[in-house]
């Protein structure tokens, strides 16, 4: 097999969603797809695979861009109405976006937009480009209650009753999640990136020094650096086992929308957070899929790793698995584990693991007050529970698997 080229499924359908998976397509590109669509494609596997990862908009535009005539009208129809319907939804959010900046501006309160229709406008281009459903903000620690409540009184609602106390004293969480029922708009009010228990030590206060400015509808607004972005990318990437091809995709168009990108920066940073197997990972499937070209210093890091190879040809069976069957949690604890390049990490992850409490925890706790005083310790005796007495020994087999 050649080096850096993941083996996916056999399928015609496949194929062509990842030739389509791009804002730009190359006249090779455009040439596959042409004998892609003579071979005959099952348009109802196609859009259901496009909607399952996120990649509807680029399907359609890219359909309608070049492979019109190939295209029966009614299928080509049907794929223009997705579109447009998509992009609606994706200028509503848009100017939701825009009103909360300025509501919290007003406020005093410092944010920092990411993900979604920033990404979107920043990376891809167009913000009718990129599927998104929820707005991210990221929130610094002390203004975040405030932030929250300014929200609430907004018409915004929590979607989980335990966010209404001091969440920010609470290590089990890092985001609260709200809802405007009436337009169905989701927010996600973070004051941290991930999950206390994934054991990252990324200091959030050094990503305000380093914002760069995008433009959306004409404002200018400060986002995260490109560099910063990518390695969140592919954590959060990982954290979710690369289960949408859109984060795959998001991953190698922003590499070829910031060309002067700081790598030695970045993969600097990368070991000093132990995430250089996730960020590697995400180059590796960036480039395995979509064939996204990389600096010759980072494909040697990149290829220098073999667990590197193995984690992201499990993702492309994943990927491209029709069995709807969602991962179990014993399959993302031991992805994640093996995503860490240092046992420490993994010892860590495995310890949080086990012993944070998490809302539902705290939920639970709460619905009987002689148990109040377990909350420390709770956390593993409702695991045991639910999973038995396997979860010790197959957690600790993960986090001690290279």
């Amino acid at each position: 097999m050649k080096a850096g080229v993941i083996p996916i499924q056999d399928r015609t359908e496949n194929e062509l969603l990842l030739c389509c998976a791009r804002t730009r397509m190359d006249q090779e590109k455009i040439d596959r797809g042409h004998t892609l669509l003579r071979k005959g494609i099952d348009w109802t596997l196609l859009e259901r695979m496009a909607r399952l990862h996120g990649l509807m908009p680029l399907l359609c535009k890219n359909i309608d861009a070049h492979f019109s005539e190939d295209v029966p009208p009614a299928i080509l129809s049907q794929l223009q109405q997705c579109y447009v319907a998509s992009a609606r939804r994706n200028l509503l959010l848009v100017g939701q976006l825009l009103m909360l900046l300025r509501l919290f501006k007003d406020n005093d309160i410092p944010v920092i937009p990411y993900k979604g229709p920033v990404l979107a406008a920043s990376v891809y281009g167009d913000v009718t480009l990129r599927e998104f459903s929820d707005l991210d903000f990221l929130v610094q620690q002390s203004h975040f209650l405030r932030a929250r409540d300014l929200l609430l009184s907004r018409g915004y609602q929590l979607v989980f009753k335990w966010d209404g106390g001091d969440v920010v004293r609470q290590n089990s969480q890092y985001e609260v999640l709200l809802t405007l029922a009436h337009a169905g708009i989701h927010v996600e009010l973070k004051w941290n990136l991930i999950n206390r228990y994934f054991a990252l030590p990324m200091d959030t206060g050094t990503l305000w020094t380093r914002l760069k400015p995008v433009f959306i509808d004409g404002r200018e607004i400060y986002t995260f650096s490109p560099e910063d972005t990518l390695l969140i990318l592919c954590i959060h990437g990982t954290k979710h086992l690369w289960a949408s091809l859109m984060w795959v995709t998001d991953v190698s168009e922003l590499i070829l929308a910031n060309p002067g990108l700081n790598w030695q920066w970045l993969l600097d940073l990368s070991n000093t957070l132990g995430s250089r197997r996730m960020l590697s990972l995400g180059l590796f499937l960036a480039r395995g899929l979509l064939g996204t070209s990389l600096p010759e210093k980072v494909e040697q890091q990149v290829e220098a790793d073999s667990s590197v190879k193995r984690l992201a040809e499990e993702v492309s069976r994943r990927l491209f698995d029709r069995s709807d069957q969602s991962s179990s949690v014993w399959e993302s604890v031991t992805f994640h584990c093996r995503a860490r390049e240092r046992l420490t990490d993994r010892a860590k992850y495995g310890y949080r693991l086990l012993l944070t409490p998490t809302p539902s925890d705290r939920a639970f706790l709460e619905s009987s007050a002689s148990l109040s005083p377990l909350s420390s310790c709770i956390r593993p005796f409702r695991l045991a529970g639910k999973y038995g007495i396997s979860l010790a020994k197959r957690l600790l087999t993960a986090v001690n698997t290279l």
